[in-house]
């Protein structure tokens, strides 16, 4: 009697002895694996019988026209596709990086017009050229108070400081000459005087030159008709600069310089409340008694 065969499980091997003849077919007309090789029933991921390796048949498949097995379209071997970059996060980097250039942008101009200043070159409503390194300056200079009777001879013309009378010139626009004294004594006080030779500069250019003053300004601005030494000088406390006429775009710089500059002996005093005259005028000389023009 023949013992009883073990039942033989689908996909293991065939039993020693119990392998068909070659070329003999299963059931359902496939070929039977070689002894010794795994048997591939048929599933979701092959076709039953199959040679081989069952890797090369683990992609789904379909039955197409004509009765052939092949990829599905779009099968993709990656359980999940690669994450896609999130819409909008170019423009977020853009704007990032645009505002980085703009702040760039800013502290070039802001650094270079800090160095403008520091270097007195001024840009010039008019254009051209507003450097101030042709300015004069003068130390030394005496603040002393003189007697109203007294002429003071000074060393540059007009004078950018020195000795002067007990009151000031109020700061405005005159259309005659004004009393150096006077003037000298406003620019103590940090006003900018603004001289024309009325020979060398016409109406207009006059003009031109009185339309620098606004009320409250720690300016002057009149005629001088003898020794002038360029048609337009602008003068502050030891500070000089001749210009070559009312247009001359220096003239705003030196102004915007040195108007209460901290160099002059009393930046912010008044100029105003004292003398309104003109150089045609007789000269303050009850300053003490009446009280009416202040000298501090």
């Amino acid at each position: 009697m023949t013992p009883p065969q073990e039942p033989r499980q689908p996909g293991g091997p065939v039993p020693p002895g119990q392998f068909p003849p070659q070329g003999q077919q299963g059931p359902h007309g496939q070929p039977y694996a070689p002894q010794g090789q795994p048997y591939t029933p048929q599933g979701a991921h092959g076709r039953r019988g199959q040679l081989g390796p069952p890797s090369q048949y683990n992609q789904p498949s379909q039955y197409n026209q004509l009765g052939q097995y092949g990829p599905v379209p779009g099968y993709h071997p990656h359980p999940h596709p690669p994450p896609q970059p999130k819409k909008g996060r170019g423009l977020v980097i853009g704007l990032v990086s645009g505002a980085g250039v703009l702040v760039v942008l800013l502290a070039a101009g802001t650094a270079a017009a800090l160095w403008a200043a520091n270097s007195g070159a001024y840009p010039s409503p008019g254009g051209g050229s507003a450097d101030l390194s042709a300015v004069v300056e003068y130390s030394g200079l005496s603040a002393d108070h003189v007697d109203t009777t007294v002429t003071v001879d000074y060393e540059m013309f007009p004078p950018a400081g020195g000795e002067h009378y007990i009151y000031w010139q109020n700061c405005g626009v005159y259309a005659a000459p004004i009393r150096n004294e006077t003037a000298v004594h406003s620019l103590e006080h940090g006003a900018v005087w603004v001289t024309y030779d009325p020979a060398a500069v016409d109406s207009g250019g006059a003009a031109t030159l009185e339309s620098h003053y606004s009320t409250g300004d720690y300016l002057l601005v009149s005629p001088v008709e003898e020794g002038m030494p360029a048609p337009v000088v602008a003068s502050a406390w030891g500070a000089q600069l001749l210009l070559e006429g009312p247009e001359d775009p220096r003239l705003a710089a030196f102004i915007r310089e040195y108007e209460q500059s901290p160099e002059a002996p009393e930046p912010g005093a008044s100029c105003s409340g004292a003398h309104g005259g003109t150089a045609e005028d007789e000269p303050l000389a009850d300053v003490d008694g009446g009280g009416a023009v202040r000298t501090d």
